[in-house]
């Protein structure tokens, strides 16, 4: 990461029970982080807010100093009943969550990436005056998060995971 970001990574659980395919289905559609109005499986989150100080001259204004920090979070489901169970059903549960987390951590890849962007474009900026010089940013911003939201969806609609997981 750039100097000037900081970065706090969590991962979290949520539990899931059944010791078949359809009771570890419905805990999961049971238990699961909502997500636009849905539960899903597992689940990235992050949060972003950033401190400045402009700096002013004959030139213009721009972004003299700056600190992004960036929350990012997974939840992931966490198998209570997996001792004893069936080893095939374990097999489908170790390939669900290799699958499931590696997804989430291409979101959370383009979540750092979206970050990098924001920082490159926020030191970058020039204007002849602050009030130009944040519309700017605050434009730019915007610009940079639908970009990653597009690319974020995007990833959800081809990549899509199913219990029990593909072979």
């Amino acid at each position: 990461m750039p100097d000037g970001v900081v970065v706090d990574v969590e991962e979290s659980t949520y539990a899931v029970f059944g010791r078949t395919v359809p009771e570890i289905w419905d805990s999961l559609n049971e238990r699961g982080p909502a997500l636009n109005n849905r539960i899903v499986a597992g689940v990235h989150s992050w949060n972003l807010s950033w401190d400045t100080e402009w700096t002013r001259s004959e030139e213009g204004c721009r972004i003299g100093s700056l600190e992004i920090r960036m929350s990012t979070e997974i939840t992931m489901p966490d198998w209570r009943q997996r001792a004893g169970a069936n080893p095939e059903l374990q097999e489908y549960w170790d390939e669900f969550v290799r699958q499931l987390r590696e997804h989430e951590l291409t979101h959370r890849e383009y979540a750092l990436d979206a970050v990098r962007d924001l920082h490159r474009t926020i030191l970058a900026e020039r204007a002849p005056d602050c009030q130009t010089a944040g519309a700017r940013i605050e434009a730019q911003t915007a610009l940079i998060m639908d970009r990653y939201g597009a690319l974020n969806q995007t990833f959800d609609q081809r990549s899509l995971l199913t219990w029990p997981p593909r072979r």
